[in-house]
C-alpha cells in the first residue's frame, strides 16, 4: 500500500463531517477559480455562460457536483478523486471537455489511467456510475456474474472459435492453430470494451458470429480455412477485429427468429 492510500484511509477513519465541510468549501473556492480559467477556452458557440451547463442530469435527476453531502466526499476519497478530477468528469459528461490543455490533459491522463474517460476524452460507464455515487452518496456494487451468466463466458464459449479447424456444408477444413490462447487478459479487454459504452455484450457476441460465419463462407470458396487469418485471443479483442462486423452483428440479432427474448443482454 502507497503513502497516498494510506493518507486517504486516514481521512475516511478520522474526518469529521465538519472538518469535511471545510475542506469541501476550500475544494470548492479552487474549483471555481479553474472554471473561471477554462471559461475562455471551453466552446461557448451558445453565448451562453459555461456555468450554466455545470449539471449533471443522470436518470432526469440535476446532480449540483459540488453540493455534495460528507457520504460523497467520503467515496471521492476512496477513489482517490479531487475536485479537479471531478469538475473534468463533469466536462466530460457535458461533452464540452476540448480542447484539452495545461492541467486539464494532465487531469485527463488520469482519468485515463483509472478508465473513467476513454483515450478520445469520453466519459465511460465507470466514470457515469462514479459521478451518480458522489451526488447521491451510497455506493453502487458492481454487478456479479456466475459462469453461467457471464456475457465474456458465453462469448468465450460460443462465439469464438477454439481453433482454425471446422466443418461445414459436409467439408471439412483442416486447422492446427489454436485461437483462444489468453483467457484472463481476453476478459480483461473484452470488459475494458464494455466499460467505453460505444459497443455493448450483445454487439461483441453477434458480430463475432457474423465474422465466423463469414469466414467459414470465404473458405468454401478458397478450399483452405479462412479461420487461420482472424487473430488468436486476445489479440483479436485488443484490435477489435469484430467491428466491422457490428451493423451485420446487430441485424442478425433482431431477424434471429429462434431468439424468443434477449438472452444475451446484460445490465453492466
Amino acid at each position: 500500500m502507497g503513502s497516498e492510500d494510506l493518507y486517504h484511509d486516514e481521512c475516511l477513519q478520522q474526518c469529521s463531517d465538519d472538518e469535511l465541510h471545510h475542506e469541501m468549501e476550500y475544494e470548492h473556492q479552487m474549483y471555481l477559480e479553474l472554471n473561471s480559467q477554462v471559461k475562455g477556452t471551453t466552446n461557448m458557440s451558445d453565448g451562453k455562460s459555461e456555468s450554466n451547463n455545470l449539471h449533471l442530469d443522470i436518470e432526469d435527476t440535476e446532480a449540483y457536483l459540488f453540493n455534495i453531502r460528507s457520504e460523497g466526499r467520503r467515496i471521492l476519497l476512496k477513489e482517490n478523486l479531487d475536485f479537479n478530477l471531478l469538475y473534468v468528469l463533469e466536462l466530460a459528461y457535458q461533452n464540452n471537455l476540448l480542447p484539452v490543455t495545461g492541467k486539464i490533459a494532465d487531469w485527463c491522463q488520469t482519468l485515463i489511467r483509472k478508465s473513467y474517460l476513454t483515450s478520445d476524452y469520453k466519459i465511460t460507464i465507470k466514470g457515469k456510475k462514479v459521478l451518480k455515487q458522489v451526488r447521491f452518496g451510497e455506493e453502487i456494487p458492481d454487478p456479479q456474474y456466475s459462469k453461467h451468466d457471464d456475457p465474456f463466458e458465453y462469448w468465450w464459449k460460443n462465439a469464438y472459435p477454439t481453433t482454425d479447424m471446422f466443418e461445414i456444408s459436409g467439408r471439412q477444413f483442416a486447422g492446427h492453430q489454436k485461437k483462444n490462447l489468453d483467457k484472463e487478459q481476453s476478459r480483461k479487454y473484452y470488459w475494458n470494451i464494455i466499460n467505453e459504452g460505444e459497443y455493448s455484450t450483445d454487439d461483441i457476441y453477434w458480430a463475432t458470429i457474423c465474422q465466423m460465419e463469414n469466414a467459414k463462407q470465404l473458405s468454401l470458396q478458397s478450399g483452405r480455412s479462412e479461420l487461420h487469418y482472424i487473430p488468436n485471443c486476445p489479440r483479436y479483442l485488443y484490435i477489435r477485429s469484430f467491428t466491422p462486423f457490428i451493423e451485420a452483428g446487430r441485424n442478425k440479432r433482431l431477424n434471429n427468429n429462434n431468439i424468443q427474448s434477449d438472452p444475451f443482454t446484460f445490465s453492466i
